[in-house]
């Protein structure tokens, strides 16, 4: 359950990053649609928060992801979990982030923790953040249903409807949490209207549409 802490896998080895090409003003235009509802018809918009991000630990090679973590990184994230939720119980954020960070750097970290972390930067107004720790717990736990949800409420808050409706939907799947059928419509119909501007675009403009015919 989202309650308990799995025992972590062994990280995947992020794949390498290519040279960002250069993109023209069809396809800027292109990428812009999921966010294309204006923000006064959304109140639970979020900005988009600029880094510095909280810390995460290295990139681990094939040889390191086959290493368990040791008795005393163990040790640490755990003493560092426990002092994190003492300070949201106390009702201080700043020092429980700083605590999941530490206990994240550990190297000890599950999924669900950078998953806690995400939750934590999200209540924050801090979604970018979230969603790049959603990434990380992924790359532990590639089935971490939480983290798939709370990645789609923090592209939800950010207008990425798109990206939110596939989060949200294999999240649900993986591991469903009750309350969210309300949320889950209202990201569907805004995803399907993202992707019906998407297609008009394309159908007007040959750039587009050629873009699309060569990524298939």
């Amino acid at each position: 359950s989202d309650d308990e802490e799995e025992a972590a896998p062994p990280a995947k080895k992020p794949p390498s990053q290519a040279p960002t090409p250069t993109k023209d003003a069809a396809q800027i235009a292109a990428e812009t649609f999921d966010v294309a509802d204006s923000d006064e018809e959304d109140p639970d918009r979020l900005p988009e928060d600029a880094g510095p991000y909280p810390p995460l630990p290295p990139a681990r090679n094939a040889a390191m992801a086959e290493e368990e973590p040791s008795e005393a990184q163990l040790s640490a994230c755990s003493a560092a979990k426990r002092a994190a939720g003492q300070a949201l119980e106390a009702g201080d954020a700043a020092r429980a982030l700083e605590k999941y960070g530490e206990a994240i750097m550990t190297g000890a970290a599950t999924a669900l923790l950078f998953v806690r972390r995400a939750e934590l930067l999200l209540k924050l107004r801090r979604p970018c953040a979230a969603v790049r720790d959603c990434d990380a717990a992924l790359e532990v736990n590639a089935d971490c249903g939480k983290a798939y949800r709370v990645r789609g409420l923090a592209y939800r808050s950010i207008g990425r409807w798109e990206a939110a409706h596939r989060d949200l939907s294999l999240g649900q799947k993986l591991d469903y949490e009750d309350g969210l059928a309300d949320l889950q419509k209202l990201v569907a119909e805004k995803a399907k209207r993202a992707e019906e501007r998407r297609a008009a675009f394309s159908r007007e403009n040959p750039a587009a549409r050629k873009r699309r015919r060569n990524a298939k």
